[in-house]
């Protein structure tokens, strides 16, 4: 920690000593000029001996810095797997972004860290080895803002939504988490992460109600597993805005939603769902869960359901959606 607290204060450049590597000498180069295009807070690399085998050998390679913000990770990593060379190529494996509790005065925009694990390849064949490929983790920087949707107590026009970890694993399982005024912003971003790589399926693992700037909202946390099933198709999504439109009419609201990995029927899809509501007496109770049960969307059923009353999160229905394609 006080190593990050000293790139968090200090602008540095750290650089690898590649000096003992020779074949590193042209990707050292390669991240110099790079460097110097982007408004780093800190930046240091590594590198570990190579591990050899008959077919390539591989300089594992690990990088920390800081950004304002995050419009810039992408662009900074396109370039770095840009390297060019007859026998080698670089290429990432892993990912993680975190908020850390600084920002930048001027503006209050945040400051991110960010951890990459690389790897040098040298093999007879380069540019066949797949780049950065995980779609969902372009989709996510590209359409998710990272500044607070809120300062001091005050909303900010359009950011309903903002991210504040990503993690890309090493098994390409990425998870996210965040925070959202509007309960329908969560799903957009969902649908767009599934429509980016239609292998995975995305889960959310939590959904509560909370507060942030003293503004009410919500805090989410979506990851993502090879998926088992049929992709869920995107139309499987737009029960949840009717939910948040029913809901958004009565005295409550959801404090926390979780979605089940899909279960394969024949030719449908199950979705279990379980949703918590607050802020509700048991009449009023009554009449939101006969409101939401008779919500009828195209091509989505609510083949059943199980009300487990009032518990400490509030009260509980879980919910067996079926998703017709």
């Amino acid at each position: 920690m006080m190593m990050l607290f000293l790139f968090l204060f200090t602008t540095c450049v750290l650089i690898a000593d590649y000096s003992k590597f020779e074949e590193l000498r042209p990707l050292e180069d390669h991240l110099q000029d790079i460097v110097k295009k982007y408004d780093f807070k800190a930046y240091k690399s590594s590198v570990s001996e190579p591990i050899e085998s008959a077919e390539s050998k591989e300089y594992p390679l690990s990088f920390e810095f800081t950004f304002i913000g995050l419009e810039n990770v992408l662009p900074f990593i396109n370039e770095m797997e840009n390297f060019q060379s007859n026998d080698a190529a670089f290429r990432i494996f892993a990912l993680f972004i975190s908020q850390t509790p600084e920002s930048r005065a001027s503006d209050g925009r945040p400051l991110f860290f960010v951890s990459i694990l690389a790897k040098l390849i040298k093999c007879r064949n380069p540019g066949t080895l797949p780049a950065f490929h995980s779609n969902i983790v372009q989709a996510i920087l590209k359409n998710a803002p990272s500044d607070p949707g809120a300062r001091r107590g005050q909303k900010i026009a359009g950011t309903d939504l903002w991210v504040t970890n990503i993690r890309l694993d090493a098994d390409f399982k990425v998870s996210l988490k965040g925070h959202s005024f509007k309960l329908n912003k969560i799903f957009e971003l969902i649908r767009s992460m599934a429509d980016s790589d239609p292998k995975k399926e995305v889960v959310i693992n939590s959904l509560v109600s909370a507060t942030y700037a003293n503004l009410p909202s919500y805090r989410f946390e979506i990851s993502t597993a090879e998926s088992k099933t049929k992709p869920l198709p995107g139309h499987a999504y737009s029960i949840f805005n009717e939910i948040d439109r029913v809901v958004s009419a009565s005295n409550g609201r959801i404090s926390s939603l979780r979605i089940a990995p899909a279960i394969q029927l024949e030719n449908k899809l199950g979705m279990p769902v379980e949703m918590c509501f607050e802020n509700l007496t048991s009449e009023e109770w009554k009449q939101l869960k006969t409101a939401l049960l008779a919500i009828a969307i195209e091509k989505i059923q609510i083949a059943g359901s199980s009300d487990k009353g009032l518990t400490d999160k509030g009260f509980t229905l879980r919910l067996k959606l079926i998703v017709l394609p």
